[in-house]
Formats: C-alpha cells, sequence, structure tokens
C-alpha cells in the first residue's frame, strides 16, 4: 500500500513548494525584522526575505526529494525552527539577562561567534575583496569560510545595519538542509525505521541545537557531511548525482574547515569501501586497502 503522506508530498509541485515558501518565509522575515530593529525595518525584510523564501523552498523540495513523509517532514520543520527560535531567544535575552561579558552584552552564546561576526561586518562595510577572509588579516576564523560568507550576506543583503540574525537563519537551515540526505542515506542502507530514528536524533540532539542557533560553523558542517553520507550510499544507483553531491560537500566543508574535511574524508571512504568494494576485492587486497585508507 502507498503511503498516503509520502505521495502527497511527491505529487506537490514547483510552484506550490515556492507559495508555501513565501506564505511562510515573507511573515516569518517581518516578525525578525521587527524583534531585531537595527536600521529600516523594510531593509531587514527584504534581507530575511531573500533568505528565508528561497532556503524554506529549498528545504521543501530536499524534502519532497527524499520522500515527503509527514515525519520527515516535523523533523525538518523542528529542526529549522528550533534552532532559529532558540537563535532569536539568545539573541534577545543574553543582553538582558547573562552575564556581564562583551559576548553577552552583544547577544552572543560563543565569544569565537562574537568575535568572527563582528570582524565580517567590519570586512563587509570596509569594501575590500571578501577573499581577505582567506588571508592571516583576520584572527578569528582560521579557515576564512564562514568569515567570507558572513561578510558577504552583510555586504549583500544588509548594508545599512549589522544583522546577526541573518546568519543564524542560513545556520539553522544548513543544519536543517541536512536531514533529508541523512534520512534518505538511511531508508535506502537499511530501512525507515532506522532513518526515523537517527534522523529525530540528529534534529534534536542538544548541542546540535545549539550550535545551530548561533552564528558558528557547526551547523554547516553538519548539514555538509550529511550530504556527503548520501552521496556515498547512493553511489551504485546514481554515480553522478552521487559524485557531484560528495564533490560539492568536500569542497565546502574543506572552506569551513580543512581539519574537519579531512577525518570525515576519510570516514566516508572507510564506509565505501566497507559498502561496495569489500565484496569484491580478494582477502589480501581487502587487507591493502584498508591500510591505504587509514594512512
Amino acid at each position: 500500500m502507498t503511503d498516503a503522506p509520502a505521495q502527497a508530498g511527491r505529487d506537490r509541485k514547483p510552484v506550490t513548494l515556492l507559495l508555501i515558501a513565501l506564505a511562510a518565509g515573507l511573515p516569518l522575515a517581518a516578525g525578525l525584522a521587527l524583534l531585531f530593529p537595527r536600521g529600516s525595518f523594510w531593509a531587514g525584510w527584504l534581507a530575511g526575505s531573500a533568505l528565508l523564501v528561497p532556503g524554506l523552498w529549498g528545504l521543501l523540495a530536499a524534502w519532497k526529494w527524499a520522500g515527503g513523509s509527514r515525519a520527515l517532514g516535523w523533523m525538518v520543520a523542528l529542526a529549522f525552527l528550533l534552532r532559529l527560535g532558540l537563535g532569536a531567544a539568545i539573541s534577545v535575552g543574553l543582553p538582558l539577562y547573562g552575564y556581564d561579558e562583551p559576548e553577552q552584552r552583544a547577544g552572543y552564546v560563543f565569544y569565537d561567534a562574537y568575535r568572527r561576526d563582528g570582524e565580517a561586518w567590519e570586512l563587509a562595510e570596509s569594501g575590500a575583496p571578501l577573499m581577505v577572509a582567506f588571508t592571516l588579516d583576520f584572527a578569528t576564523d582560521q579557515y576564512g569560510g564562514l568569515l567570507a560568507l558572513s561578510a558577504l550576506v552583510y555586504r549583500g543583503l544588509s548594508p545599512d545595519a549589522h544583522r546577526p540574525y541573518l546568519m543564524i537563519i542560513l545556520g539553522a537551515m544548513a543544519a536543517a538542509a541536512g536531514l533529508p540526505f541523512f534520512y534518505r542515506a538511511l531508508r535506502e542502507r537499511w530501512n525507515a525505521g532506522v532513518a526515523l530514528a537517527a534522523g529525530w536524533i540528529l534534529a534534536l540532539y542538544p548541542d546540535g541545537v545549539l550550535l545551530g542557533a548561533s552564528q558558528m560553523r557547526e551547523p554547516f558542517l553538519i548539514g555538509l557531511i550529511a550530504a556527503a553520507f548520501w552521496g556515498v550510499v547512493a553511489w551504485p544507483r546514481n554515480r553522478r548525482a552521487a559524485a557531484a553531491v560528495l564533490g560539492a560537500s568536500l569542497v565546502l566543508m574543506a572552506l569551513f574547515s580543512s581539519k574537519i574535511v579531512l577525518p570525515a574524508a576519510g570516514v566516508l571512504a572507510v564506509w565505501f569501501f566497507l559498502d561496495h568494494l569489500d565484496a569484491k576485492l580478494s582477502r589480501g587486497a581487502r587487507i591493502a586497502a584498508l591500510v591505504g585508507v587509514a594512512a
């Protein structure tokens, strides 16, 4: 018997998904612009809408691609809204109830996020090329990727005022966007029960929610690792798409953190070997391949 919610998700057309994204994204952007009255309300509303509408459309499209089940829809929606809601609450609450420390007075729970986001705004205002984010001129992001992305968002969408919640939107979306890839990979490799249990853990794990509610690189890395994992699992069935997703995920991971991409690529290589090549090799070849991967 066909799962009715999943079938309904697959039947939704791109235009319908866009209308849903508009209906949710525009008022949500207005609410954030009112909650954080920095600069012009209209500029803040447009900046938030420019991220939320295409971002929500992308989440809906990824949900549909992964099967469109009701459970997955709730998982993705809660993952995004929990991170965005907690991020907004932290930004509002810490200046009022937090410790008398610079980062908490500014609404940041992590000192690294406070320093990096401030430098991103300075870079956006300076007019300097964004590539300088990858040099040693900035001490708060030794990799440069998140600093460059933040400066690009501020320069392109929010030149009139520093709106840190824009990066919270992106982080929450990045974390939520990994869930459809993770769910589909586990469902294809095992079954829907395993995919649901692991997906809910990834969506609701407290540390993941807190990091996803801050201007940190972790939500981006988690989402990219989940996408890369699907690329490894899906390799035998759709090599072109799997290679594109896997390659793009690893390149983007390297921009955010070169220290993370190497062990992540190693783990993915071991998984690829065990899942797709192990049975086809002789015992000696398996041992040699494992030693090579480990090295």
